[in-house]
């Protein structure tokens, strides 16, 4: 008992949901879990008291578009995940961001404009093989930055996201012709199996009573190779598998979007590129997430017409 000893803090100040401050409280903490919070908790014997008065407590937090632990940017691929970027090894970096309350991120990738990777999200516990970072989901949202470089750079950067999804949404259509092409050959398979069965059954037939009438040998064999020859032909005519599309792994990560699987985060800050955002949504029919919006009170009238829309501001 001893070695599980409670934890309490005493003094501590709770924000409540009001905006107000709570009077002070005690936190009751045993085997790494809050067990009783309130101004008469009642504190076990033999326990582990800590004056923190004055300081607040708070619900673990999550810093919802965070580059915590992140080299510089080099991907521009929607294949690329944030969580391979992570490094759990970075303790400094980690320690300090749950010094600061925050307990988990959404760890969100870097790179050069268009594009950028797919957002993860991870815990920042501690792991039993060392260092810090759980995955909790890979793919959060496909991020996508318009908010890079100058004026024309920022238009390149836009058609060249546009480009991307009009490739998917081919690729989806190939698909589908794929798929309905397939089911065809598959029935005309079939049935070129049953007739090809069937005249087997009359060629084994006529085979039968050509031995029963005894007729000339090379008779036989001249109108054998001439029904082999007829077999040949009619193998020739035999129904062709249709081609599978090309592999993609980017375009299947788009086709996601599309498929309104994956969540889309645009981040984009001037008033031209939240256009191009609302553009690219309303053109390929996703919600999405408008990271940044530094300026979006000069298109208020366009975000009001956006079905699905939520913001992520920078600065409050």
């Amino acid at each position: 008992q001893l070695f599980e000893r409670a934890t309490v803090l005493e003094g501590v100040y709770l924000p409540l949901a009001d905006g107000a401050v709570s009077e002070p409280v005690t936190i009751v903490i045993r085997r790494g879990r809050v067990t009783e919070i309130g101004a008469d908790a009642d504190i076990p014997l033999l326990s582990r008291k800590i004056d923190v008065k004055g300081l607040f407590a708070t619900a673990g937090l999550m810093d919802p578009s965070s580059n915590l632990t992140l080299g510089s940017a080099s991907s521009g691929n929607p294949v690329h995940s944030a969580w391979d970027g992570f490094d759990r090894y970075d303790s400094d970096s980690i320690r300090a961001a749950i010094a600061s309350g925050v307990t988990r991120i959404q760890l969100q990738p870097s790179g050069p404009g268009g594009i950028v990777g797919r957002v993860s999200s991870i815990s920042l516990s501690p792991r039993e093989d060392g260092g810090y970072g759980v995955l909790e989901k890979e793919d959060v949202a496909l991020c996508i930055d318009l908010d890079q470089g100058g004026s024309l750079e920022r238009i390149r950067t836009f058609d060249k996201v546009r480009a991307a999804f009009l490739s998917a949404q081919n690729r989806l259509e190939a698909q589908d012709e794929y798929s309905t092409d397939l089911e065809g050959y598959i029935e005309a398979l079939a049935k070129a199996a049953e007739k090809k069965a069937k005249e087997g059954d009359e060629k084994d037939k006529k085979k039968d009573k050509k031995k029963d009438e005894k007729k000339d040998e090379k008779k036989d064999e001249k109108k054998d190779d001439a029904e082999k020859k007829k077999d040949d032909k009619k193998d020739d005519d035999a129904p062709k598998k249709p081609s599978r599309p090309d592999r993609d792994p980017g375009g299947d990560i788009l086709l996601q979007v599309l498929e309104h699987k994956l969540p889309v985060r645009i981040v984009a800050r001037r008033s031209e590129d939240i256009l191009n955002a609302i553009e690219l949504a309303q053109e390929f029919e996703f919600g999405f997430q408008l990271q940044g919006a530094d300026e979006a009170h000069l298109v208020l009238d366009a975000l009001d017409g956006v079905e699905g829309l939520s913001v992520l501001l920078d600065v409050p």
